[in-house]
């Protein structure tokens, strides 16, 4: 795994970890760096001087994303969600773990860590409960509208 500034294309940490890294996510503050690691396995490092944080157990992950305050991260396997403590690793028990009906793809924070876009076959929208999920295709505008609707 490494670490690059844009700027000037300076590498700026190298971690060797014997695995294949398959995603890479960054903290919103910068302190921290998650990577999904062959297996499903999840390691949270500092990003400044690649320290190990944590693993969160899981043996299916598929994807994560940080929190905006960073302090959490959630990450995706089969069709849930399990919200992770970004410090060091461990299950967030102030969150529910978030069931989905079909596998998560992708997901997604919103700019204030209230709430997480899921998205599958079905693009479902989780605000503290699961809801409903949006019956139209993605691409058709009244897709967008009903999203829009929830917010």
């Amino acid at each position: 795994m490494a670490l690059w500034r844009t700027r000037d294309a300076r590498q700026m940490m190298f971690i060797e970890y014997g695995y294949h890294v398959y995603q890479v996510v960054l903290s919103p503050d910068g302190s921290r760096v998650a990577f999904l690691i062959e297996g499903g396995a999840v390691q949270i490092s500092r990003s400044d001087n690649g320290m190990a944080l944590g693993q969160v157990l899981s043996n299916n992950a598929i994807n994560m994303a940080f929190s905006p305050d960073s302090a959490k991260l959630a990450v995706a396997d089969g069709n849930s969600v399990r919200f992770y403590r970004s410090e060091d690793g461990l299950v967030d028990l102030d969150y529910p773990i978030l069931t989905h009906t079909s596998e998560i793809a992708a997901i997604a924070f919103d700019r204030r860590g209230e709430r997480l876009a899921v998205g599958t076959a079905i693009l479902r929208l989780l605000h503290d409960r699961v809801l409903s999920p949006t019956p139209t295709r993605p691409g058709d505008a009244s897709h967008f509208a009903a999203l829009r609707a929830r917010v």
